[in-house]
């Protein structure tokens, strides 16, 4: 045994006539006593005091000689070696501990694996979904005081979801003191154009001077944006990282350079970190100077940004100056509304404007989806870690007497527990590891879900911080599924125990423990089983709602025409005649149409409108939708009265629009909308209406259609565009036809996303997919955990009760009484885990309220169907343990007792 003492030196006899400050003195002594935790209790209480009384007589020996430095010094170094001496020790008893608990795993071989595959479900499930946890809700944002940050939108009459106006944004910024700082951004997509490269769509976040100032970040290469680079005609861009690398392979010479966006010259500015993210996807970063120009911008089909009834795509965000809380400027913000609209009551009416914190503003609606999916993973955790307590204390039942014998050996009962201890944390690290892997092995599943639907869903990965997770729960999970099989091991009575049979039999506190575990994996297994029905319908439910459009053989495309090529409606509508009239002559295309705004893009555009003659005491809103004449074939949207939209639909000619039955039935109730006018905001004039079409699902599939207003793509022209093409063919075989038909046209016009219009509904429910698809596989291993524990239970106690069996066989007892007896037993169980998980599945169902669709979060059909289905697997589970005990020969049963 190593002792933490010095041979070379000797105490001092009379160091009771040396006193050392007492403070300093009880300090150290209680200091090397707490040292002395580190070793084993035997060595504590053979050398415990002794090796005490030595170091304060060294202690004593070294003050008398060099004073009170020299005896602190001294004790420093004694306990320095007492702690690698102690460390020794341990890692030695460890070592034994880890090779004894590997030689008893490979003795029961499948009850090892058993437990291992059961915590790595478990452990892997947890691991995956905090990953993504971890990556979209708890990772800090890559700014400075990220919690000080808050976005700045409008509402409109009450109506959430408006942007700022350029001019209500220098407005608020100038009239509020509880702002430290502002800025503007808007995302637009840009063409990238180089000689020798084809021209590449992208995604670019024009933003004011002050943004990333405001965000407290700067460029990992160049500089930021300049305050004169906020006037119009000043084009100056900073390149995002990934961009970066991929166009121009890291470049570090690219600052200074020129590249050409949407026909123009840029000059390159800086370049952002890898880290920096802001938005989905931006590529580059453009200052506001390229972007607001005075007069009409066609590539917003707006008219002049500085007018006040701009309210779409301009975002604010904002810091909050120190000490400052959100509701004061919130407060300041509405004083400031209220002035405006006074001021200028034609563009300003109804209008205010609401704070937003950052991280709700990116996190917010991910939020309540991956709390849910966090909480179920816990729930299959706690089912694998009370299935594999359950394989535990069966082992522990078959171990009592080799327990037994130890513990007569003069084995203490710590040691013991130590020891099981051991073996359970090295099943539990088995189980980490295999979990790790599953984990690793599901995510890119996983981020292919969620790509496109969370913020930062492209971070997610196994970092240092899940590895930390992983290993804790494992840790954990070992400690909990371990901690009481020991010590209820290490309690056993030793008489007893020494005087059974070979065969191992559970007392009546371990079977009722057993029988706890059981219920409380049953009635976990029906609150992920009743979530994951819920779930699983919802999202059948969700795919199901009738579009008013169909997706089968249509294929899509986007594009931006650039202001320096179009830079008026008539070349607008140009390029779009040539488009349409190249894309029908290919093979198989039935229809060809554009749209300004295509199903389920994401992209929202509302309109304000009056009816001719008829004064309403709120202007009502619409969707506003256009396209060319084919927009309703290509898409099959049925005509309901009137016509549609034709070739005579010219800019001269009349003014007309098509609205949709809601529409008509809300507005036009017992009469026929036809030849009715309306006008809407920002145009002057009035549309006359020529036609009502079905209505279709243009926003989100859970919500029902608005009222739709289409206008004609000629006499609306706009330069963000949407191809639709109606084919007989494989759509996605058209994909390249497409793109050489578009680059025939205009060689420098790239296109994007092309693909299959059912893409955009697979967008749509990919969410929902996703927690469908997670709640069913964990319902899946808590299915599977739950019978198997049930299963694992009674053979156990089939085991443990085989003389009783023969003894009721050889008095007369039938094999349906045996049967009987085993099924009321696991029955029973059963039963209360079902009463239990259906009490807690209605309580919980709360939490599920905004996920799901279509149906009750607590719906009792759904409900009683799954409970079923468990209790059907249970009991067969539980059919099988008794099928083998009236299999049990009673002379061989009475011959082994």
């Amino acid at each position: 045994m190593v002792r933490p003492s010095r041979s070379t030196r000797s105490p001092h006899k009379g160091s009771e006539e040396i006193q050392l400050e007492p403070l300093a003195a009880r300090a150290l002594q209680h200091l090397y006593r707490l040292l002395l935790v580190l070793y084993p209790a035997e060595f504590r209480r053979e050398y415990g005091e002794a090796q005490v009384q030595m170091f304060l007589d060294s202690l004593h020996s070294e003050y008398r000689e060099r004073g009170m430095p020299g005896a602190v010094r001294l004790s420093l170094e004694m306990m320095m070696d007492g702690i690698w001496a102690a460390l020794a020790e341990q890692s030695s008893v460890l070592r034994q501990d880890v090779r004894y608990a590997w030689q008893m795993m490979r003795r029961s071989p499948g009850l090892t694996l058993a437990a291992i595959v059961t915590l790595a479900l478990g452990i892997g499930a947890n691991t995956a979904v905090f990953s993504v946890v971890h990556a979209i809700l708890l990772r800090p944002f890559p700014f400075d005081q990220p919690e000080r940050l808050v976005m700045i939108d409008s509402k409109l009459d009450g109506q959430e979801g408006y942007t700022v106006s350029y001019p209500d944004y220098l407005d608020y910024r100038a009239g509020s003191r509880g702002l430290a700082a502002s800025a503007l951004y808007v995302r637009i997509g840009q063409t990238l154009t180089e000689p020798g490269k084809a021209p590449e769509q992208l995604s670019a976040l024009v933003s004011s001077a002050s943004f990333l100032d405001v965000l407290g970040v700067k460029p990992a290469l160049g500089r930021n944006f300049l305050p004169e680079e906020d006037i119009a005609g000043n084009r100056s861009i900073i390149l995002g990282h990934a961009l970066w690398q991929k166009r121009f392979g890291g470049d570090l010479a690219i600052v200074g350079k020129s590249l050409i966006l949407d026909g123009r010259p840029h000059t390159v500015v800086g370049v952002m970190s890898e880290e920096f993210t802001f938005s989905r996807g931006e590529k580059l970063y453009t200052s506001l100077g390229s972007w607001i120009t005075p007069g009409r911008d066609p590539r917003l089909g707006l008219s002049d940004p500085w007018d006040r009834n701009n309210h779409l795509g301009l975002v604010m965000v904002a810091r909050l100056a120190p000490g400052v809380a959100p509701l004061q400027v919130e407060a300041e913000l509405a004083a400031r509304a209220a002035q405006l609209e006074r001021q200028y009551p034609d563009s300003n009416r109804g209008v205010s404007a609401y704070i937003t914190a950052l991280e709700e503003f990116y996190q917010g609606e991910a939020r309540p989806t991956l709390r849910i999916l966090m909480g179920a993973v816990v729930f299959v955790l706690l089912i694998a870690v009370a299935n594999v307590a359950n394989l535990q204390i069966a082992r522990a039942a078959a171990r009592r007497r080799e327990i037994a014998i130890r513990l007569a050996l003069g084995a203490g009962r710590g040691r013991i527990v130590r020891q099981l201890l051991t073996e359970n944390l090295v099943l539990a690290t088995a189980g980490g590891l295999a979990g790790l892997l599953l984990a690793w092995a599901a995510l890119p599943w996983m981020t292919n879900l969620l790509s496109g639907t969370m913020f930062r869903a492209d971070r997610v990965s196994i970092d240092p911080m899940v590895l930390l997770f992983t290993f804790a729960i494992a840790l954990g999970s070992g400690v909990l599924f371990g901690l009481v099989p020991a010590w209820t091991a290490s309690r056993s009575r030793l008489a007893e125990v020494l005087k059974e049979s070979g065969r191992a039999t559970a007392g009546l506190g371990r079977r009722r423990l057993r029988g706890a575990l059981i219920v409380a994996e049953v009635g976990l297994a029906l609150v992920l089983l009743s979530g994951a029905g819920l779930m699983v319908q919802s999202f059948f439910n969700l795919r199901g709602v009738p579009l008013g459009f169909e997706t089968d053989g249509v294929l899509t495309g986007s594009f931006v025409l650039p202001e320096r090529h179009y830079p008026n409606g008539d070349a607008q509508r140009r390029f779009v005649r040539d488009l349409i009239e190249g894309v029908r002559a290919l093979p198989g295309v039935r229809t060809a149409a554009v749209t300004v705004v295509a199903p389920l893009s994401r992209f929202q555009s509302q309109t304000k409108f009056k009816i001719f003659g008829r004064p309403l005491r709120e202007e009502p809103m619409a969707d506003y939708l256009g396209g060319s004449p084919d927009l309703f074939r290509a898409l099959a949207i049925p005509l309901v009265a009137g016509r549609y939209f034709n070739e005579l639909d010219k800019p001269a000619s009349s003014q007309v629009i098509i609205i949709n039955d809601v529409m008509a039935e809300r507005y036009f109730a017992g009469r026929s909308p036809l030849g009715q006018k309306l006008s809407i905001e920002g145009y002057d004039g009035w549309l006359t209406i020529v036609g009502v079409v079905g209505s279709i699902r243009q926003n989100d599939l859970r919500e029902q259609p608005h009222p739709q207003i289409y206008r004609p793509y000629a006499q609306d022209p706009w330069p963000y565009l949407s191809v639709l093409l109606k084919s007989d063919r494989d759509p996605q075989g058209l994909a390249g036809e497409l793109r050489r038909t578009i680059q025939a046209i205009d060689p420098d016009q790239p296109v994007t996303s092309v693909r299959p219009l059912s893409a955009a509904v697979d967008d749509a429910v990919r969410r929902p997919l996703l927690t469908a698809s997670l709640f069913a596989v964990f319902a899946v291993i808590a299915l599977v955990n739950a019978a198997v524990g049930i299963y694992g239970v009674l053979s156990q106690a089939v085991t443990e009760r085989t003389g009783e069996i023969g003894v009721r066989m050889a008095l007369g007892a039938t094999a349906g009484d045996i049967t009987r007896m085993i099924l009321r037993q696991g029955g029973t169980l059963v039963a209360i885990g079902l009463a239990v998980g259906l009490a807690a599945s209605v309580a919980l169902g709360g939490l599920l309220g905004s996920l799901v669709f279509g149906l009750s979060a607590t719906d009792l059909p759904t409900l009683g169907a799954i409970a079923l289905l468990l209790g059907s697997v249970a009991l067969l589970a539980c059919y099988l343990p008794a099928h083998r005990a009236t299999r049990v020969d009673p002379m061989v049963a009475l011959r082994h007792e």
